[in-house]
Protein backbone atom coordinates (compact mmCIF):
# COMPACT_ATOMS: atom_id res chain seq x y z
CA UNK A 1 0.00 0.00 0.00
CA UNK A 2 1.20 3.27 -0.61
CA UNK A 3 1.89 6.16 1.83
CA UNK A 4 -0.02 8.61 1.57
CA UNK A 5 1.13 12.35 0.30
CA UNK A 6 0.80 15.19 2.60
CA UNK A 7 -1.75 16.92 0.31
CA UNK A 8 -4.22 13.86 0.84
CA UNK A 9 -3.63 13.82 4.75
CA UNK A 10 -4.85 17.63 4.66
CA UNK A 11 -7.67 17.36 2.63
CA UNK A 12 -8.81 14.57 4.42
CA UNK A 13 -7.74 16.32 7.83
CA UNK A 14 -9.99 19.52 6.25
CA UNK A 15 -13.47 16.93 5.25
CA UNK A 16 -13.48 15.92 8.58
CA UNK A 17 -13.14 19.26 10.23
CA UNK A 18 -15.86 20.43 8.26
CA UNK A 19 -18.05 17.58 8.77
CA UNK A 20 -17.48 17.62 12.83
CA UNK A 21 -18.30 21.59 12.08
CA UNK A 22 -21.32 21.40 9.99
CA UNK A 23 -23.01 23.87 12.14
CA UNK A 24 -20.89 27.05 10.54
CA UNK A 25 -21.77 27.99 7.40
CA UNK A 26 -18.43 30.07 7.13
CA UNK A 27 -14.96 29.05 7.58
CA UNK A 28 -11.85 31.33 7.33
CA UNK A 29 -9.33 30.05 4.45
CA UNK A 30 -7.16 30.77 7.76
CA UNK A 31 -8.48 27.96 9.84
CA UNK A 32 -8.22 25.64 6.57
CA UNK A 33 -4.68 26.10 6.55
CA UNK A 34 -3.99 25.78 10.00
CA UNK A 35 -6.15 22.10 10.02
CA UNK A 36 -3.65 21.48 6.92
CA UNK A 37 -0.60 22.17 8.60
CA UNK A 38 -1.60 19.92 12.07
CA UNK A 39 -2.05 16.84 9.66
CA UNK A 40 1.35 17.17 8.26
CA UNK A 41 3.22 18.96 10.49
CA UNK A 42 4.38 21.68 8.15
CA UNK A 43 3.83 24.24 6.27
CA UNK A 44 2.53 23.11 3.29
CA UNK A 45 2.24 26.85 0.82
CA UNK A 46 4.24 29.87 1.71
CA UNK A 47 0.88 31.88 0.91
CA UNK A 48 -2.41 31.94 2.55
CA UNK A 49 -4.36 31.83 -0.78
CA UNK A 50 -2.28 28.91 -2.16
CA UNK A 51 -4.21 26.52 0.32
CA UNK A 52 -6.76 27.22 -1.46
CA UNK A 53 -5.57 24.44 -3.76
CA UNK A 54 -6.48 22.44 -1.09
CA UNK A 55 -10.89 23.45 -1.11
CA UNK A 56 -10.65 24.04 -4.91
CA UNK A 57 -13.91 21.92 -5.28
CA UNK A 58 -15.44 23.74 -2.38
CA UNK A 59 -17.13 27.45 -2.97
CA UNK A 60 -14.94 30.07 -1.22
CA UNK A 61 -15.78 33.60 -1.52
CA UNK A 62 -14.60 37.21 0.55
CA UNK A 63 -17.19 37.74 2.92
CA UNK A 64 -17.54 39.04 6.44
CA UNK A 65 -16.86 36.75 9.29
CA UNK A 66 -17.06 38.04 12.85
CA UNK A 67 -17.01 41.90 11.05
CA UNK A 68 -13.73 40.91 9.53
CA UNK A 69 -13.36 41.25 5.56
CA UNK A 70 -11.57 37.80 4.99
CA UNK A 71 -11.73 35.24 2.77
CA UNK A 72 -13.84 32.29 3.33
CA UNK A 73 -14.77 28.70 2.57
CA UNK A 74 -18.51 27.65 2.52
CA UNK A 75 -18.90 24.05 4.35
CA UNK A 76 -20.52 22.05 1.99
CA UNK A 77 -21.59 19.92 4.87
CA UNK A 78 -23.12 22.57 6.77
CA UNK A 79 -26.64 22.11 8.30
CA UNK A 80 -28.36 24.98 9.91
CA UNK A 81 -30.33 22.67 12.38
CA UNK A 82 -27.51 21.24 14.02
CA UNK A 83 -26.57 22.69 17.52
Amino acid sequence: MSRKSDLDKAREAIIQYLKDNSNEEKIPLFTISVIAEMATGKELYSYLYDYENLVEDMKRKWDLFEGNDTYIVINPFYNKNKT
